[in-house]
């Protein structure tokens, strides 16, 4: 058995009310030189590869009344069907049947009785073309060590053998009786009180370290005011919908070499401009303030390949509305991301504790469930999140299938009703949007401006 870390504790403890907490990935495969390809292939695969990622086959043993961190236990012998399903795309089966179906499957919670995870094989789609959709609870594990997964379940070749089951390997350590559990866990209760002091003096050292940016260069923009509330900044409800497309990465390459700037900054434009002409189609008025976008950071240092588990943090940069030059967008994006890199490399090297350290779930759940009643009279701080991952930048086959497309999900929270999560290839960055259909109805709106943004970008960085 092994204890959750405070981070990942704290992603289940926020899983109330309208919360899920799980991300997923709808899987794009072309079977035309895959004549074998099957629901049962698919199901054999599952069933000799997900062994080789321990977190997948470990359960929850969750602690009576949330009292403490629940931990990892082994499930025993993994139930492949409880996991695999087969679910059927409506007619004609294209992208927006697709994405109402896997925006209805998110709001589906994992059971905590078995491991976080679920994959459903999509039936239904045009000859050639196949899909799966992926979805794993965030306590398992961040963007980047999600992404390091697919070389393990995957293939670089479409004929791989396939190999023999992999071997289940338990967390480590003793599995306590249930006494002794408990007992275990009213001592780390009892601790707990004693380790917020040592937070408040670590979340002190952070505020000292930033002191001399913020005396050099003012405080961020960002922190100056609230961050406007266009119609998609509303409190959430439980339902979802997904929108996706595909852009062409040596687009950005083209822009990156004549501006200078890297890739996920021009990801960003991108997708602030999307933004834009979504709420100009839907008549309404761009806001006067800047967005504020939330880029997530990953805070793995130089040999934390470590297990698979959370190591992430998010600053936010200032987006300008209102302008007419999509560099002056980019611009500002740069600025504000070469900041928030300069501060959050500062914080690497030390960890800030979690609140799920010192907070047992029982305490987070409640703050939690008294906190949702406000949401729609606290700012908004963040407007949406544009999330960057990158894949391996070879193919990939899934039971002899090449992978042509992996559209990311994500989960929405308090009061940002849309986000953008990106995956890149080596040769195209898959969008997905993920959207509270109550606050955004239309979300092939975003996803369709998505490359008319890009191309404007393009055009603006090639006429410098």
């Amino acid at each position: 058995m092994r204890r959750l870390t405070g981070t990942d504790s704290l992603f289940l403890s926020l899983e109330t009310g309208a919360i899920a907490m799980h991300v997923g990935g709808l899987l794009l495969l072309d079977t035309t030189d895959a004549p074998d390809f099957s629901f049962e292939r698919v199901r054999d695969l599952h069933a000799r590869r997900i062994p080789r990622v321990p977190k997948l086959t470990w359960r929850l043993r969750e602690v009576p009344l949330g009292l403490d961190r629940p931990s990892w236990t082994q499930a025993g012998e993994l139930d492949i069907d409880r996991h695999l399903e087969r679910v059927a795309v409506p007619a004609p089966g294209g992208p927006r049947e697709i994405g109402g179906l896997i925006g209805s499957l998110m709001e589906q919670r994992l059971d905590r009785a078995h491991p976080l995870w679920k994959t459903w094989y999509l039936d239904g789609l045009p000859d050639g073309s196949a899909a799966l959709f992926l979805v794993m609870h965030h306590c398992l594990m961040d963007g980047t060590s999600g992404a390091s997964m697919a070389a393990t379940l995957f293939d670089t070749e479409p004929d791989a053998d396939p190999g023999p089951p992999a071997p289940y390997v338990a967390p480590g350590g003793r599995d306590p009786s249930g006494p002794e559990h408990l007992s275990r866990s009213l001592l780390h209760m009892a601790a707990n009180p004693w380790k917020v002091p040592g937070l408040v003096a670590a979340g002190a050292r952070r505020v000292a370290q930033i002191v001399p940016d913020v005396v050099g260069n003012g405080l961020p923009s960002v922190l100056r005011s609230p961050a406007p509330r266009p119609s998609f900044n509303q409190a959430i409800g439980r339902h979802r919908r997904v929108a996706y497309t595909s852009l062409p990465l040596a687009d950005f390459r083209t822009a990156r070499q004549a501006l200078g700037a890297t890739v996920n900054d021009l990801i960003v434009a991108v997708c602030a401009g999307a933004l834009e002409r979504y709420l100009e189609r839907i008549g309404e008025e761009l806001p006067d303030k800047p967005f504020v976008v939330a880029v997530p950071v990953s805070m793995r240092v130089e040999g934390d390949d470590g297990e698979l588990t959370n190591r992430v943090a998010a600053f936010p940069i200032s987006v300008p509305t209102r302008t007419t030059d999509p560099l002056d967008r980019l611009h500002a994006i740069t600025r504000g991301t070469e900041r928030g890199k300069q501060l959050t490399a500062r914080f690497a090297a030390s960890r800030l504790p979690s609140v799920g350290d010192v907070a047992s779930p029982f305490v987070l759940g409640a703050a939690m469930w008294a906190f949702t009643p406000l949401i729609p009279r606290v700012p908004v701080v963040v407007n949406t999140m544009v999330s960057t991952i990158r894949r391996p930048p070879v193919p990939l086959y899934v039971a002899g299938a090449r992978l042509t497309a992996m559209y990311p999900t994500n989960m929405l929270a308090g009061n940002m009703g849309l986000d953008f999560t990106t995956i890149s290839s080596g040769t195209q960055v898959d969008v997905g949007v993920t959207v509270d259909p109550e606050l955004v109805p239309d979300p092939w709106l975003v996803a369709d401006a998505l490359p008319e943004a890009l191309e404007e970008l393009v055009r603006a960085a090639t006429a410098v």
